[in-house]
């Protein structure tokens, strides 16, 4: 696969009630990762929303995309039949653990 356009993934916090029964999508915090794809290669930039701040898809999109573009992203190898939606989970599940 070879493509260089950017791609976003934009993770939201989930908000539990009720020791987990009621939950939903909080507007408060969020993450978007932009990411393009070229053969064997993602090339990723992730934004990070404040708990304290209500997301925002566009100004997430902004940063990452800014991040993306001015080279504050990080590389990766894709394996050959791993499917990139794998790849972005493991992206997703490095950043929710990294706590930043």
């Amino acid at each position: 696969m070879s493509s260089n356009s950017i791609r976003f993934l934009h993770i939201r916090n989930l908000h539990n009630e009720n020791n987990g029964d009621d939950s939903y999508i909080s507007c408060k915090g969020g993450t978007t990762v932009a990411y393009e794809v070229d053969d064997d290669t993602i090339r990723f930039a992730v934004a990070k929303c404040s708990i304290r701040d209500n997301y925002c898809r566009k100004t997430g999109r902004a940063i990452a995309t800014g991040r993306l573009n001015a080279g504050k992203d990080q590389t990766i190898v894709h394996m050959t039949g791993t499917p990139i939606e794998a790849i972005l989970r493991n992206i997703e599940n490095v950043n929710q653990n990294a706590g930043s």
